[in-house]
């Protein structure tokens, strides 16, 4: 009961306002208000094209809202029905909990058009704070009032902060004898729910979060093209290509030799920390080769900002029991597997060296035994320790979708089958949902399959041999929208047995 206390005050604090913005009458110039009315409602002005968005005391203006030109304008052409009136339930499907709560609906009849002209509206991927426009001053013609343009990052918070400023909406004499039980409540709800639970436009993008791989970096080529790519297939897209230090050389540095739990816990704090993801509903997550697991640690971690899709490439889910040849030019590399040939369970190892943190070879049981005692990363997020972490399995759990590419010709990650969850012992490969983790649902891996959101995919190529049409796909797929709709798939278990080890 106590852990709804929060969702309690956000809905007490949404129909209080609400409440207040259909009970309280407004004095205009010109118009008649409707405080006349023996039931003592407040009924919303309407307009033939827009939505009513607030009004400007200082003046005689309505402000509105044109859907179909995304413009917000104002007007004085606006129509007080004085007929009858009758509530309708709207449902708040976006908040933390489900709110159903009675909005007015007059009845309209042959309401006059507008005569302003639009105000466009800048949208800007930083949200930048609400600004005020300035008092309306009156002018020899009264008909021609000054208007201030300004920009609106949301409609929906625009409007939000319309309804909770006094000055510009409310009433003092009104607005003071309901401000304790509503201040109160915004407060208590803000600061336990966060800004990521404010209004959200429903066909705007998710922002995007993407994590690089083994010896890539942040500022690269690759990842680059893939935010464009994002921004061009789902426009308006914020994309977070995360970093883990700010030179691109150091960052890829730190692909080979740093500690993996301490790295995400950077990530944790950057990305809850950063304005946009930090106000978004949810974000999207993509993540090549290694950075797929080391996204997965992060929704099992932390997840603030939550994840709703996580789409991995290539990734070592259930780690790798061979490492990778180095090329002649790689000196990162082979320093690397220099160290891998030393004691790969060791303390220094195991905090240094990115690589063995996810290092998994089930066929030799005595390393196995090492792995589950040892294992700075991999055994703690596949919880196959015997104390199980219940955080980690609700996080995943809590996933849209999880969505795993295996590229068909992949040499690179030992045993490729890793990035579907597979276990590879010699030729043997046992799938994902033959497997004990699978059977006790440690991770809420079999909760996703069950209602059909773990999907398994296979891609032509060698590892990180990616198309813009493959790339194409997941983005129109998986990502976009937060009302996008999720299609049914489910992907043939036979394709296990159909691989070449």
């Amino acid at each position: 009961m106590l852990l709804d206390f929060p969702k309690y005050l956000w809905a007490e604090a949404i129909a209080t306002s609400v409440y207040l913005y259909n009970r309280t009458p407004h004095r205009t110039i010109d118009f008649k208000t409707p405080f006349e009315l023996p039931s003592g409602s407040k009924l919303q002005p309407r307009n033939v094209e827009g939505i009513f968005a607030g009004y400007i005391n200082t003046s005689d203006i309505f402000r509105i809202y044109i859907p179909s030109k995304k413009v917000v304008q104002d007007t004085r052409q606006v129509r007080f029905p004085t007929a009858k009136s009758e509530e309708v339930m709207v449902e708040f499907k976006h908040l933390p909990v489900p709110l159903h709560i009675p909005f007015s609906n007059p009845i309209n009849s042959s309401l006059s058009s507008p005569v302003r002209t639009s105000i466009p509206i800048k949208i800007e991927e930083t949200p930048r704070p609400f600004q005020q426009p300035e008092p309306f001053t009156p002018s020899q013609d009264s008909n021609k009032p000054s208007i201030s343009v300004f920009d609106v990052e949301n409609l929906q918070l625009f409007c939000l902060a319309i309804l909770f400023d006094s000055s510009r909406l409310l009433p003092s004499p009104i607005f003071t004898q309901n401000s304790f039980v509503l201040g109160t409540s915004l407060a208590l709800a803000s600061n336990f729910l966060g800004k990521n639970h404010l209004p959200y436009q429903v066909n705007k993008p998710l922002p995007l979060i993407i994590w690089h791989g083994l010896g890539d970096n942040y500022k690269s080529e690759g990842m680059t093209n893939v935010a464009a790519l994002a921004e061009v297939i789902n426009p308006g897209t914020y994309t977070y290509i995360i970093r883990i230090e700010d030179e691109p050389v150091s960052d890829r540095s730190v692909t080979f030799f740093g500690n993996i739990t301490s790295q995400i816990e950077k990530v944790c704090a950057d990305l809850a920390a950063d304005p946009v993801l930090s106000a978004a509903p949810a974000v999207d997550a993509l993540g090549f080769s290694q950075g797929g697991q080391f996204l997965r640690g992060y929704i099992e971690r932390c997840n603030n900002p939550p994840v709703r899709s996580l789409v991995t490439f290539g990734s070592q889910h259930n780690g790798i029991s061979k490492f990778e040849t180095c090329s002649d030019n790689d000196f990162l590399c082979r320093i690397a597997l220099g160290f891998l040939r030393s004691n790969i369970w060791s303390n220094v190892v195991q905090n240094y060296l990115v690589p063995a943190q996810y290092f998994r070879d089930p066929s030799k049981l005595a390393d196995y035994a090492y792995y589950l005692t040892s294992s700075n990363f991999l055994a703690d997020i596949n919880n196959e320790r015997e104390e199980k972490n219940q955080t980690y399995k609700q996080n995943l759990a809590s996933l849209k979708r999880f969505v795993m590419y295996l590229f068909q010709d992949d040499e690179t990650v030992v045993p490729k089958e890793s990035g579907w969850f597979a276990e590879v012992n010699s030729s043997t490969v046992t799938p994902l949902q033959e497997r004990q983790m699978y059977k006790e649902d440690w991770l809420g891996l079999r909760t996703l399959d069950e209602k059909k959101a773990l999907v398994f995919k296979t891609v032509p190529g060698r590892h990180m041999q990616l198309s813009d049409d493959e790339l194409t796909e997941v983005f129109k797929k998986y990502f976009g929208p937060l009302d996008r709709k999720f299609d049914k798939e489910t992907e043939i278990s036979s394709e296990y047995t159909s691989i070449e080890l």
